[in-house]
């Protein structure tokens, strides 16, 4: 199949289809432009993937979100007929008065919609929090609406945040040993196939964006049995990583170029991880998922955990916008 091209010198070039240029996808709708009526989940699973309540909040004039609130290891929820409008007590330094605040009823999380830059931008707060044998306490935004694509094409991730609170205080072995923590990163969910057989392996990737410990921009693996369950790639590419400190400035531009972040995966000899031939082209992977987030602790609440007593306090904020994923 062809196609013309004419150029604006007025020469006409024959290319093959294969050559043409293919229109950018987007993998997630654009959060800017998303409507703000987000939904949530309350801690529950149904069928391995976050229960959404069916409750929308009191905003009719906006359809359901796009996106949604995942809250799992809470002591409360962020419950979405919990919500406040244009409340001032809702208030952001730079962005001003939230138009829409939600909050749990012991106000140890939240999460504020702000009018921005004719869209819409997040906060998402947590103070507190308990570290079980199942992670820490997270709270997330997500999106079902995301269209799983082959990494055969470049995709390019890009978002503005900053830390609009943080603050912890524990000591050096509470701290060292995870009990007082906080995390902020996004997480992608990477699945092969492999075209011989059919198997499939599904790997989670999380690239930090700021954390209460020392941050590296090495690769790190985490292991189930002798495969690889999750993944942190190497930053060598000018990633942007955040200070754990408050910023009452602007937020801060993130680009990740994903197909880049597949050689450090595949190329890995950690876990003991046997990956087929097949596991070096990049069409036999998808990325099928993203979320954002946090995770913080104050107390381990493991049974291999000396105490369960709360070790220290902390308070973090992460503020998003403009987040878009796109297949070049």
């Amino acid at each position: 199949m062809k196609f013309v091209l004419s150029l604006l010198i007025g020469v006409v070039v024959t290319m093959s289809a294969s050559q043409a240029q293919v229109p950018a996808q987007n993998l997630l709708p654009p959060l800017a432009s998303a409507s703000p009526r987000l939904r949530f989940n309350l801690g529950q699973v149904a069928n391995n993937q976050p229960a959404i309540s069916p409750i929308l909040p009191n905003i009719p004039e906006f359809p359901a979100s796009a996106y949604y609130i995942t809250q799992w290891q809470q002591r409360t929820y962020i419950e979405p007929n919990r919500m406040h409008v244009n409340d001032p007590a809702a208030f952001d330094v730079s962005l001003g008065i939230a138009k829409y605040a939600f909050e749990a009823i012991d106000g140890h999380s939240h999460v504020w919609v702000f009018p921005y830059n004719g869209g819409w931008a997040y906060e998402l707060y947590e103070s507190g929090g308990s570290v079980q044998t199942g992670g820490g306490s997270n709270l997330f935004l997500g999106t079902d609406q995301f269209v799983q694509a082959a990494l055969d094409r470049p995709i390019s991730v890009d978002f503005d945040a900053k830390l609009s609170r943080a603050s912890l205080l524990g000591s050096d072995q509470a701290q060292a040993g995870g009990a007082v923590l906080a995390q902020i990163f996004s997480g992608f969910g990477l699945l092969h196939t492999d075209p011989t057989g059919g198997k499939q392996q599904f790997v989670f990737m999380q690239i930090p964006i700021a954390d209460s410990r020392p941050l590296s921009r090495a690769a790190s693996f985490v292991c189930s049995g002798t495969t690889i369950s999750l993944f942190s790639p190497n930053l060598n590419n000018g990633e942007t990583l955040l200070p754990y400190v408050a910023d009452p400035g602007p937020m801060h531009h993130f680009h990740y170029a994903v197909n880049g972040y597949l050689s450090d995966l595949v190329g890995s000899t950690a876990c003991s991880q046997s990956w087929p031939i097949g596991a070096s082209d990049p069409k036999n992977w998808q990325l099928t998922g993203f979320y954002i987030g946090l995770e913080t602790e104050v107390a381990d609440s493991r049974p291999s955990a000396p105490t369960n007593a709360v070790q220290g306090v902390q308070e973090t904020a992460l503020q998003i916008a403009n987040l878009t994923i796109v297949r070049n």
